[in-house]
């Protein structure tokens, strides 16, 4: 199953249902990746929706755990050179940052107010057993030893594209033209199945569709007390 076919129908059919608007697949793919990326803020903890989009600070579950997250997983082995790592490009949050895959050992995270405290001396020797990393927007400040780390994240979500292509059907002496889902054009979305009730909501409120349907707000409800 192509889960953007199946959002983007879902959408078409919400909007029938509803008397929305007309809307355009470059408008569906702008609101569509608007919500994905979005709903992965929420998730990850960095806006909440409940707090009215302010930074979430103290969360009641761990973000890092939560099962929305699973297609987004990911690690890789980087290099260490002159003490800064590059990140991943598509690394959209850190979850873990270890000395090596084979035989982990955590290394831990330090903020620039605690690098003076810790580091008093500036011209100091580094330990092998002191090791700690500086998160910059693109890359890892290493402060010890290390010539690689394996780090844990979670990835941005591929953009999903939604791509039609015309299509000629001819039936007796009749030829009609249509346009039908172009699936070797068209990028699925990377999110679980039970997450589109969730995104069809957020794109309709994007293309200013009015939600009408109560059996839809009520099942994103139910999966939202659910989380």
């Amino acid at each position: 199953m192509k889960k953007v076919k199946t959002l983007y129908d879902l959408v078409l059919d919400l909007t029938d249902k509803n008397a929305g608007r007309y809307f355009t697949e470059d408008e569906f793919n702008r609101a569509l990746r608007m919500s994905e990326l979005e709903l992965f803020d929420e998730c990850i903890g960095a806006t909440n929706k409940k707090l009215d989009n302010r930074t979430n600070v103290a969360y009641g579950k761990t973000q890092d755990t939560d099962a929305r997250l699973e297609p987004f997983r990911k690690n890789v082995t980087k290099n260490v050179v002159d003490g800064e790592l590059t990140l991943p490009t598509d690394c959209g949050k850190i979850t873990g940052v270890y000395t090596s895959r084979r035989t982990p050992k955590a290394i831990k995270r330090i903020d620039e107010d605690r690098i003076g405290v810790i580091f008093d001396n500036p011209l100091r020797s580094p330990n092998e057993d002191e090791i700690y990393y500086l998160e910059e927007k693109k890359s890892l400040l290493i402060f010890g030893i290390l010539e690689s780390a394996y780090i844990t994240y979670l990835k941005v979500p591929t953009a999903g594209k939604y791509v039609s292509k015309e299509v000629t059907v001819t039936s007796g002496s009749r030829t009609v033209k249509r346009r039908e889902y172009d699936d070797a054009n068209s990028v699925d979305v990377e999110w679980h199945e039970r997450e589109l009730l969730d995104l069809a909501n957020r794109i309709l409120a994007k293309l200013a569709i009015p939600m009408k349907d109560s059996f839809l707000a009520q099942s994103i409800q139910v999966n939202k007390t659910n989380e």
